[in-house]
């Protein structure tokens, strides 16, 4: 299986939101998804990014014990990694922590050099938001890519309005996302506006936006959408 550029970059944030789910949901923990799935799965913590979870593999690549890392906590991090990734990575997503969007996923491309005579290892990485103190990510090599896709949807199935939408969906606001799920249950603007206490005009505005961004407005569809992404209406 052959991706190009651009379709490996999809593929993480897409795998990741699935991956997310199933642990979010409670069906799967993440030493069950790790034991599966290519890449290196962690947690982290969003106040200073401190793991709280490694992957047995992610372990392996870095070198360290679990009980290493929580005790280095961010200390680790300015042993492997350059100056970019904490000069200006880190902030980057810490911005996006506060956004406290939990749907969205963002990616960015990270470093992590074991030894100083080692050469270095280049990840990518998409992360979502767990819960109100965790983040998720997984980071990939380039190599496996085209197989955690694979591995995931022989898990969860292949649906393709996700495969179709999801993306689109990661551009919306929080609000803009809230909006479209009482979309889906068919509430009328007057009925979304009287719930988030808000003008009609200001939902019709925001309904047009996410029309515009999904490039449908079809009520049909935003359910199947809703349905595909969040595996149920709100």
């Amino acid at each position: 299986m052959n991706l190009t550029d651009r379709e490996m970059q999809e593929v993480s944030p897409k795998t990741l939101y699935r991956i997310s789910q199933l642990i979010k949901e409670g069906l799967l923990t993440a030493d069950d998804l790790a034991s599966v799935i290519p890449g290196i799965m962690h947690i982290n913590a969003i106040n200073d990014l401190s793991f709280r979870y490694l992957s047995p593999n992610g372990r392996n690549r870095v070198r360290y014990e679990m009980q290493e890392l929580q005790e280095c906590g961010s200390e680790i991090f300015p042993r492997h990694q350059s100056e970019y990734i904490l000069n200006v990575t880190f902030p980057n997503i810490h911005r996006e922590m506060r956004k406290r969007d939990p749907d969205l996923v963002f990616s960015f491309v990270q470093d992590w050099k074991v030894l100083s005579d080692e050469p270095t290892i280049y990840f990518l990485t998409s992360t979502r938001i767990l819960n109100d103190s965790e983040f998720l990510s997984i980071s990939l090599e380039p190599k496996d890519i085209p197989q955690i896709k694979r591995v995931v949807d022989a898990m969860v199935g292949v649906s393709k309005t996700y495969e179709r939408y999801f993306l689109r969906y990661n551009l919306l606001t929080q609000r803009e996302k809230e909006i479209l799920a009482f979309l889906a249950q068919e509430l009328t603007y007057k009925e979304i506006a009287d719930i988030l206490f808000i003008d009609p005009k200001t939902v019709k505005k925001h309904c047009e936006n996410l029309y515009r961004k999904l490039e449908t407005n079809k009520r049909t569809e935003i359910r199947e959408i809703v349905i595909a992404i969040k595996g149920k209406l709100d």
